[in-house]
């Protein structure tokens, strides 16, 4: 068991491993606690992937690659919504209709 650390606050969560082993996914309080943020872990590095404009995010699933991410984020309006992460970007996925996904 290896400890990935945080984005600077207390707590952290993987959720996720690329089939190479080489990318884990989560997410992680960042410093003050104030807020949770999907990160994306790659050599000795923890990465975070932001929200939709919330205080919460969650990655979790990771292609076999590492090249796509995917989870849940919170909006600006607290809405939930699934996301995709690649190529340095969050894109909203928006929700099937209702509010939240």
């Amino acid at each position: 068991m290896s400890d990935l650390g945080t984005l600077g606050g207390t707590n952290s969560s993987a959720n996720g491993v690329s089939a190479d082993g080489k990318v884990i996914v989560g997410y992680s309080q960042i410093t003050g606690d104030s807020a949770e943020h999907a990160f994306k872990y790659t050599g000795t590095t923890m990465s975070d992937l932001g929200t939709l404009g919330g205080t919460y995010s969650s990655a979790n699933g990771v292609s076999a690659d590492g090249s796509v991410i995917v989870g849940y984020s919170y909006t600006g309006n607290n809405a939930s919504h699934a996301f995709k992460y690649s190529g340095g970007t969050m894109s909203d996925l928006g929700t099937l209709g209702g509010t939240n996904s």
